[in-house]
């Protein structure tokens, strides 16, 4: 009475960490015993992961990424003389995200300009501009309390795919909330300008 784990569901867990990879969802041992991440009950249907899960997964190795790329690149010119100078930059950022479920993409665009001019003796003329955009794109269920609920779900038991190759639901902890749950959207999407004209009156 009160034990999570029976000996019988350890038996099981430490006979499919034995086993071979067979399918999806499925090991095979080395007698050639097909055994499954999780049991079916007597009308055929998955039982939860935490019921009966014996996998033995890698939560963050099946969510993350080991490495990603990122790439920036920027341009600015500049010149001028005495009475007028200007400088003009831009700048493109790129990155593949983290995320190996469902897809994560962060692009960002700014571009600044700059303008000085002495117009007279006694008058100036200052312009500067600043453009940003950032475009952000991640599963719609990877919200703020994603991984908080993630890392206190994902139990190793948990299986990733059923027999059918298709992922697994197994609550907060499920890749099928990250994979398909809603799909993407852009999380973050602005365009932010600036733009000041200064006259400056020297006496």
């Amino acid at each position: 009475s009160g034990v999570m784990f029976g000996e019988d569901w350890l038996a099981d867990i430490v006979e499919y960490h034995n086993a071979k990879p067979y399918g999806p969802g499925s090991r095979i041992t080395p007698d050639g015993k097909i055994v499954y991440s999780t049991s079916a009950d007597g009308n055929g249907q998955f039982l939860s992961g935490f019921t009966r899960g014996v996998n033995d997964v890698d939560w963050y190795g099946v969510m993350y990424k080991k490495w990603t790329f990122s790439q920036e690149h920027n341009v600015n010119v500049s010149g001028g003389d005495e009475k007028f100078n200007y400088y003009v930059s831009g700048a493109f950022f790129d990155f593949d995200g983290l995320i190996k479920l469902g897809g994560e993409d962060l692009q960002r665009y700014t571009a600044t300009a700059k303008l000085n001019s002495q117009i007279t003796s006694w008058l100036s003329f200052d312009f500067n501009m600043r453009f940003t955009r950032e475009d952000y794109d991640r599963p719609a269920r990877q919200t703020d309390g994603a991984f908080s609920n993630f890392s206190q779900n994902a139990w190793p038991i948990l299986p990733v795919e059923d027999r059918n190759g298709h992922y697994f639901y197994s609550s907060d902890a499920s890749p099928l909330g990250l994979a398909d749950g809603g799909g993407k959207e852009i999380s973050n999407k602005r365009i932010l300008l600036i733009c000041r004209q200064l006259f400056i009156l020297n006496r």
